[in-house]
Parts: C-alpha cells; structure tokens; sequence
C-alpha cells in the first residue's frame, strides 16, 4: 500500500504534464458534468438543459442513454449566445 502511494505521489500533476507540453492539457482530462450538475452551473432547469443538447445548442456527450458535459463547452456556448432565448 505504501508503495502505491509513493508511486501516485511521484507522478506529475497536470500543471507539471503542461508545463512539459509546453501547452494546455486536452479538453477530456476535465472531468465531465451531469445534467443536473450543469443546469446547477447555468441555473437552469434539468428539463431545459436537455432540450438544448437535443436541439444541439449546448454541446454535450452521450455515454449510453446519458448525457454528460464539459464546464469549458458549456461556458463557451454561453459566451457565443447559443443559449439566449
């Protein structure tokens, strides 16, 4: 057990993997948001969450029947209006 941990403890974090790369980190390595951890995020209902991923305004990930999303995307689809009634 004290050997993993020292393993894991050795391993670079990812501000030390970006500063290596010379360059922000790939989008997946954040970790993905649930519908109702965005309609928290955008203060929106869970209903209206889904109907913009539907109608494709709000970028979005289907793993299986579930819908998952990036913070980063969903600020972004913010930023540029998609979501403006």
């Amino acid at each position: 057990m004290t050997d993993m941990l020292a393993v894991a403890l050795s391993m670079p974090g990812v501000a030390e993997i970006e500063r290596q790369l010379g360059d922000a980190v790939p989008a997946h390595s954040e970790p993905f948001l649930d519908a109702h951890a965005t309609a928290a995020v955008l203060g929106i209902p869970v209903k209206t969450v889904r109907q913009y991923a539907r109608e494709e305004r709000l970028p979005c990930y289907r793993i299986g029947r579930h819908l998952r999303f990036l913070r980063s995307e969903v600020e972004q689809a913010v930023l540029d209006g998609r979501l403006a009634a």
